[in-house]
């Protein structure tokens, strides 16, 4: 690995998105050469989507109160399409579909945890067959707040990726990278969601690892408050939906004091966040340049940054980036395909939130046939009771 210059891609909140973990995997051989590659936090997805086979060979996906018919020819495209833009499909049998959705939670989230699983160890078999050498480029995949912790041991099991959280990892350049994917409390209640005070003993345990004059690198999923970076639209506590404004969404503040502070005090070179999707934004604290370039896993296309830094820690080139170019699109070839995944929403699993409505109607019919039975029985009962008096 060249020491002399440090080349950056950094990229965040792919969310299960394989097209984009597919676009940064081929930077590699990007024209800039990098030698480090770089997300943020928050790869895996939010929400699970059944492909259900009903009792006509039909396949349906259950949608808000109605049911939004496949083609069994397109079944393929549609698993890739979803898969491409950050849903989990399942492809099931109508038992299958009623046995998950009518138990406990528990059953979807143990379903939805499968195939979060599954993504993320394909994504580690391509990753350690498509990159070189550590020693060539370094592929550093962070965990985010939204991240389930059993997904450490998943990119722990690569011989490519490397998972950078609490540590100070040596870069080229004599840079010093240091990451987490800890984050300030999300109305959400996600997995990495902590507290001001813990995430200040998480930075804290890396900068006493530090020497004075190391040239550093944040690698912070929980962006700075009070800055560009950090502008997210407001949560209804109740409802958790974005809280309408008057004429647009209002944004508010929702980054860290404690990550603000720890820029401001030590000035790395640069600081990488990401947690706030709806921003592409870049500033200066003080004298260290922040990026936070958002996402767009919706639609499979990869946003980032690039920077190219020397060995004496000054940024010769950077720049905000949107879709790379020669990048794989995701494989969704037919319009009314596009609009259906364009009009999926974003967060959940569609077992909790949504219903084929035929459903309860068969549940309501079940009931009928139970009450009808229950009093079947009474009125055996009673004629029974009738008969043994009389005699």
């Amino acid at each position: 690995m060249s020491q002399d210059k440090a080349k950056i891609w950094f990229f965040t909140d792919i969310h299960g998105s394989t097209a984009c973990f597919k676009k940064f995997l081929n930077l590699v051989d990007n024209d800039n050469k990098p030698n480090v590659l770089i997300i943020g936090g928050d790869i895996t997805g939010k929400q699970l989507v059944p492909i259900v086979e009903d009792e006509h060979g039909k396949y349906v996906i259950p949608i808000g109160g109605s049911n939004v018919t496949v083609k069994k020819e397109l079944i393929d495209e549609v698993m890739k399409g979803l898969s491409d833009v950050g849903y989990y499909p399942y492809q099931c049998s109508m038992i299958d579909y009623m046995n998950i959705n009518y138990h406990s939670g528990d059953k979807c989230r143990e379903l939805f945890d499968k195939l979060i699983k599954e993504r993320l160890e394909e994504w580690v078999r391509l990753a350690d067959a498509k990159l070189p050498s550590r020693d060539i480029c370094k592929v550093i995949v962070n965990l985010g707040n939204d991240d389930p912790f059993f997904a450490d041991a998943i990119l722990d099991s690569s011989s490519k990726l490397i998972r950078p959280e609490g540590k100070v990892i040596d870069l080229p350049a004599g840079l010093k990278l240091l990451s987490t994917g800890y984050s300030t409390k999300t109305p959400w209640k996600c997995p990495r969601d902590i507290t001001e005070a813990e995430l200040t003993r998480i930075i804290s345990s890396m900068t006493q690892q530090l020497k004075t004059g190391d040239k550093l690198i944040f690698n912070f999923h929980c962006p700075p408050v009070n800055s560009s970076l950090d502008l997210a639209y407001g949560i209804d506590p109740i409802t958790l939906r974005p809280m309408a404004g008057l004429g647009s969404n209002p944004t508010i503040n929702v980054g860290s004091y404690e990550v603000r502070k720890a820029i401001e005090f030590w000035q790395p070179v640069a600081s990488l966040h990401g947690h706030i999707h709806e921003v592409h934004a870049k500033e200066y604290i003080k004298n260290t340049l922040c990026f936070n370039p958002g996402t767009d896993y919706q639609h499979g296309k990869l946003q980032g940054a690039f920077l190219q830094i020397n060995s004496q820690g000054v940024i010769e080139y950077e720049t905000l980036t949107k879709e790379m170019q020669n990048s794989v699109q995701p494989a969704v070839s037919n319009n009314m395909l596009k609009a259906f995944l364009s009009s999926l929403p974003g967060i959940g699993i569609f077992f909790k939130n949504y219903t084929a409505p035929k459903l309860p109607e068969k549940e309501s019919e079940l009931e009928k046939v139970r009450k009808s039975l229950e009093e079947l029985r009474t009125a055996v009962s009673s004629l029974k009771e009738q008969k043994d008096d009389k005699i």
